[in-house]
């Protein structure tokens, strides 16, 4: 039997040609008074065996060996986070997790790796990928060429003489195993290369970046090219302790002076914006002129971009006074929205945790810069404790809408806190409810 020979009797139809009789083994094809049913389950079986018997023109080659693991895998939880980032194209956040499994030494799980490394376009995040792969991400690309436009041989060849992507991919592997050693490499040759590769290159200075970085970084932003000297004071401002952010403190605390309260008067915030944007400001990133879209004067642009590179917690510790007192004291502030976005932007820049929930409870701001939400409800749900703050956010602002945070928390949700949410849920329901009620 062969599927030319079903083929020719399907077309002239099972009334006029019946099936031959099937061999002992096949009799299960059969099914009773039923030809066209028994006609298809042979086409079906007789398919099945001619793809399973093919031989193929030329010899396979032997399939190579995948190495043993060296490092560990990430748990399910982490698993289930990282599809979700994928899902949601996130450049930045996917290269914040992938410098992070190469920092603590785990490896992707092999579930990932298909779809990343087919996924991601980027040379940087993909030698980062390839990177924090392990073994497995190296057999792969062996197995599909077309994954491996950052495959490195651990060669110096491929510094050398690699294109763009696999000198990334050579340098973010050096850089996982030895930061110092990689910074000392493209030291040597930074200047040389295109502005491309350099920006390429600085963001793999992203893994392991310390305060030993910042003589290197210092020079980079003083880049002819503006994409350049960008890429490292991004880097820099994630340095609570460089000289950019002492640079911003310096400038700024004059012009924040903090009165306590007393019997007579509140406690109160004077501000006393720049007086003009200095070459030290504008070296340090800062614009002369704000962007097209920007709600307020220059002198207020100003006060904003120099709030963002300090971390809040300087202020603080400068005031004496906690965070929350802090940012309820600028409510009716002339500047309050300079002030709190400048905060939360910094918040964002050093991973401060305890500013970042305090702009839950502001609708206006959030609703007047959609993006800056976003990114402090996904701060603020990925984090470790992630569930905990969500939940606390429902407890302390029971009537706001938590969509954001939600959106961004990692799922399967724990049974505890979707017990909570529901809970949540059913009193908001009862509350509409009974409002519809006596109205």
């Amino acid at each position: 039997m062969s599927l030319e020979l079903l083929a020719r009797m399907a077309l002239l139809g099972t009334e006029r040609a019946p099936a031959p009789p099937l061999e002992a083994e096949l009799l299960a094809l059969a099914v009773a008074d039923d030809p066209p049913r028994s006609l298809l389950r042979q086409a079906a079986w007789c398919a099945l065996t001619e793809r399973a018997g093919w031989m193929p023109a030329t010899a396979v080659a032997a399939m190579p060996e995948c190495q043993p693991e060296r490092l560990r895998s990430i748990r399910e939880d982490a698993v289930v986070l990282l599809f979700e980032v994928l899902a949601r194209e996130d450049a930045a956040l996917l290269r914040e997790c992938l410098n992070q499994l190469i920092a603590h030494e785990l490896r992707l799980d092999e579930r990932l790796l298909p779809r990343m490394l087919a996924q991601i376009s980027d040379p940087l995040q993909r030698g980062l990928a390839i990177a924090a792969g392990g073994a497995m991400a190296q057999w792969l690309i062996k197995l599909n060429p077309e994954w491996a436009v950052a495959t490195v041989s651990g060669s110096e060849s491929d510094w050398t003489d690699g294109n763009l992507s696999q000198r990334v991919a050579f340098l973010a592997a050096e850089r996982a195993r030895d930061a110092a050693a990689a910074r000392a490499r493209l030291e040597a040759v930074f200047a040389a290369e295109t502005p491309a590769a350099r920006v390429e290159f600085l963001g793999v200075l992203a893994t392991h970046l310390s305060s030993v970085d910042e003589e290197f970084l210092e020079v980079a932003k003083d880049d002819k090219r503006k994409e350049v000297r960008r890429a490292a004071i991004e880097l820099l401002r994630q340095l609570p302790d460089a000289q950019l952010v002492a640079r911003a403190f310096a400038l700024l605390q004059p012009r924040l002076e903090y009165k306590p309260g007393g019997w007579l008067h509140k406690a109160a915030l004077e501000v006393s914006l720049p007086d003009g944007c200095t070459p030290a400001m504008q070296r340090d990133g800062i614009d002369a002129k704000p962007p097209a879209h920007y709600q307020g004067g220059e002198r207020s642009f100003w006060l904003e971009e120099l709030l963002a590179r300090v971390p809040p917690q300087r202020w603080v510790s400068a005031f004496e006074v906690d965070a929350k007192a802090l940012w309820a004291l600028v409510d009716k502030h002339e500047f309050s929205e300079q002030l709190r976005r400048g905060w939360l932007r910094a918040a964002l820049a050093f991973g401060d945790l305890e500013w970042a929930q305090l702009a839950l409870g502001h609708d206006a701001l959030l609703q007047a810069d959609e993006p800056l939400a976003r990114q402090l409800a996904r701060r603020i749900a990925q984090a470790p404790d992630g569930e905990a703050r969500v939940a606390a956010q429902l407890d302390a602002r029971p009537q706001d809408s938590p969509d954001l945070l939600l959106a961004a928390l990692p799922s399967p949700w724990s049974a505890a806190f979707s017990a909570q949410l529901t809970q949540w849920l059913r009193a908001r329901w009862n509350e509409h409810a009974a409002k519809g009620a006596n109205t």
